[in-house]
């Protein structure tokens, strides 16, 4: 096993809490440092550069860079996350570093989540843009994606070296008991106007919540909120029962203390990074069937699985009311998450990657 001096493109060094896929992105690189490897970080969204602690980072062998065509030659491999990303940075470090492996960490095939916006919502996000994932993935020497369905759709489309690297968590079985619990939890990250997540909390709260609500219990969300409808003088009037919390730095105890977790998403790609810590934290979860599919789990075994609005009022009810049925999801969820996202088969994955580009 070699040590490599490697170049990471992405929009910020990550923070686990910002959700967007940066928990990966962080493990990525714990799991490089923990290998041995030196690495380069170039963030393109140059105003975080501010936030960083340089000094901290250098503690992990994470050096700042800020120019792509002044890099150190020593680098011999980049790996760039996200289509505008590798659009239009990749280009400058090859130049740069002509001699380089790259590898494109897909994360999700963003192009997918449009298709599926569209449909739903009949609009995207003003910055949304189509960039050729596609053909950016066949010019470089390997792709990571996170499941098995975007494995196979970039293997149909001509790539040739693609290896399936999804999440890294370390499972943490605390928290109260049944009895003890009360509540239901949803994770929101940014909720703004035409995220994926605002919309697949309305969705719940539209077609769900107002049957599965009762005296007494409420559901708390976490995440900024800006979206129109949810900061509108209406909401509170018609959700009095839905607590928008805001950002929170530490999630465990929110983990620790509810009954349900509950992710009604609509349009997304890659995998689902919270459900996935929701289970590691031994809280059951309400999820649509979008997310089922991307993490190829046993419906209403692993999780509950929804298609329509009395599929989220019936099993909602359900797991929240039935210890034994939410004892048992709990325990399928939280083996679900030990098979699928084990941080040392996360890092071997990364390291045998990297080998395969240097026999």
């Amino acid at each position: 096993m070699g040590q490599h001096h490697i170049l990471i493109i992405d929009d910020r060094v990550p923070d686990p809490h910002f959700g967007a896929g940066f928990p990966r992105a962080y493990m990525l690189l714990m799991s490089l440092y923990k290998l041995g490897h030196t690495m380069y970080f170039y963030p393109n969204i140059k105003s975080t550069l501010k936030e960083l602690n340089v000094a901290k980072l250098k503690e992990f062998n994470i050096n700042v860079v800020d120019n792509l065509e002044t890099l150190p030659q020593e680098i011999d491999l980049i790996i760039v996350s996200r289509p505008h990303n590798a659009h239009y940075y990749l280009p400058v470090a090859r130049k740069t570093l002509p001699h380089a492996k790259a590898i494109y960490d897909t994360e999700a095939l963003w192009y997918r989540r449009y298709d599926l916006q569209l449909e739903f919502t009949g609009r995207l996000p003003g910055w949304a843009y189509r960039y050729d994932e596609l053909g950016m993935a066949r010019g470089v020497d390997l792709c990571w994606v996170v499941n098995d369905e975007e494995k196979k759709i970039l293997g149909e489309n001509g790539v040739q070296r693609v290896t399936k690297l999804a999440h890294a968590l370390h499972p943490h079985w605390e928290g109260k008991d049944f009895d003890y619990r009360r509540d239901y939890l949803v994770v929101g990250g940014i909720l703004e106007n035409d995220s994926s997540n605002e919309d697949g909390l309305w969705n719940y709260l539209s077609n769900g919540w107002e049957m599965v609500r009762e005296p007494g219990v409420v559901m708390n969300v976490t995440g900024h909120a800006t979206a129109d409808r949810l900061v509108h003088t209406d909401f509170a009037k018609r959700f009095f029962d839905v607590n928008l919390m805001g950002h929170v730095n530490n999630l465990t105890p929110l983990y620790e203390s509810h009954r349900v977790f509950v992710a009604a998403t609509r349009f997304a790609t890659g995998i689902p990074w919270k459900v996935h810590e929701a289970m590691a934290n031994g809280i059951p979860c309400v999820i649509s069937r979008l997310l089922a599919d991307q993490l190829q789990l046993v419906p209403d075994r692993d999780a509950m699985v929804c298609d329509t609005p009395q599929d989220y009022f019936e099993k909602s009810r359900l797991l929240y009311h039935s210890r034994k049925v939410w004892e048992d999801m709990r325990h399928y969820g939280y083996e679900l998450v030990k098979k699928d996202c084990d941080p040392e088969n996360f890092k071997k994955v990364i390291q045998s990657s990297i080998d395969s580009l240097f026999v």
